[in-house]
């Protein structure tokens, strides 16, 4: 008994420290043949960016930690994931204390490679004006600093710089790829309207893969139909475009004459067919286009014998001299005073500045078979 008690007076506590220390140090070199059963397990090539999973084989252990050089770890069981942040020889290290007692250290270099890095290139089309965009045509998902405004059904060029050894492809939604999808410049047709993109993916020779991508805004088109009356020789015919007036517009009447008013009116000097055609442009470009073969018939409107300027409030008395026919008489901004049924009529015109009279003759020969209008 005293011997033991002198043994504790004699070591003050650093030496048992180390006493114990060189305990341990015994204890971890003696079993070297446990460290050759476990590995780690996982690919040593890999990609920068990648998330890669690695694991401890055999799992019976007591407890582990793992580290690694440039890279970020996931979990902390005997199977983890890795995001390589950077290229090189990169290293892995799991320090182990398995069930019987035995510390060791496990490691693994990986070998990781850099990314391909691809660019996409569009050519420059025509489009909104700089600093103009429409916030009735961009929808609220687009807008972005990264987005470019196509109009419906235009067809762009996309292009990259290629790089040896590697491949590429190019995906887009709601688009038409029109040429092969692994080209180097591709031509897409945009079919749809709202936010869209095209994306172009590199895989370089050792497989390690990347994307660039492009976002759309594909801008509707403009309505360029059309509707038109007063197809008699002699008379005005009138032309009304269906869409914006703020579009700018475009008429060819198909006799040499044209026009830039969203709804004109025109007079042939002759009878015959004519292809009238109407183009509509928007500020951002986009252009629509309708046409229709009209005919200006030889036989001369029926004429109605009118004031040209009437006061509001009054009643007007108007009449043809076209005779024994059917007649039809129409009137906008007033009213009939008795039948309209007629070859005269009585009209009582309200507080509108501008009225329209028209009159339409039927079962009588020598007469165009339109409605003859006077404003």
């Amino acid at each position: 008994m005293k011997v033991v008690k002198h043994m504790k007076t004699k070591y003050p506590n650093p030496y048992r420290f180390l006493l114990m220390l060189a305990c341990c140090i015994v204890a971890i070199a003696m079993p070297k043949h446990a460290a050759a059963q476990y590995s780690i397990l996982g690919d040593t090539d890999v990609c920068v960016g990648q998330n890669v999973a690695y694991s401890l084989r055999p799992a019976s252990i007591s407890y582990l930690s793992w580290s690694c050089t440039r890279g970020s770890i996931y979990g902390r069981s005997t199977s983890i994931h890795i995001i390589w942040s950077d290229t090189g020889m990169q290293h892995i290290r799991c320090s182990v204390l398995d069930t019987t007692g035995a510390v060791f250290e496990l490691n693994r270099d990986v070998h990781v490679i850099a990314a391909p890095q691809p660019k996409l290139f569009y050519q420059v089309f025509s489009t909104c004006p700089r600093g103009y965009i429409d916030s009735s045509l961009v929808s609220s998902t687009g807008g972005g600093t990264n987005f470019i405004y196509p109009c419906r059904n235009s067809t762009l060029t996309f292009y990259h710089i290629p790089s040896a050894g590697s491949t590429y492809t190019w995906s887009a939604s709601a688009g038409v790829v029109l040429s092969d999808s692994t080209a180097d410049t591709v031509y897409v047709s945009w079919r749809t309207e709202g936010v869209q993109y095209i994306m172009l993916t590199e895989v370089n020779s050792a497989g390690c893969r990347a994307t660039s991508s492009q976002n759309l805004e594909i801008l509707p088109l403009p309505d360029a139909s059309f509707t038109y009356s007063n197809i008699c020789f002699g008379q005005l015919s009138n032309f009304s475009a269906v869409g914006s007036s703020h579009d700018t517009h475009l008429w060819y009447f198909g006799d040499g004459t044209s026009s830039d008013e969203s709804s004109p009116t025109h007079r042939y000097s002759s009878a015959g067919t004519f292809l009238v055609k109407h183009f509509v442009y928007t500020l951002c470009n986009c252009v629509d286009s309708s046409q229709h073969v009209i005919t200006i018939a030889s036989e001369p409107a029926p004429d109605i014998v009118c004031k040209a300027t009437v006061c509001s409030n009054t009643v007007q008395h108007y009449s043809t001299t076209a005779t024994g026919c059917s007649y039809q008489w129409f009137v906008s901004g007033g009213s009939f005073i008795g039948s309209s049924g007629t070859a005269a009529v009585d009209v009582h015109w309200g507080n509108r500045v501008q009225g329209r009279l028209g009159l339409y003759v039927s079962s009588c020969s020598g007469y165009c078979s339109d409605t003859t209008w006077v404003t």
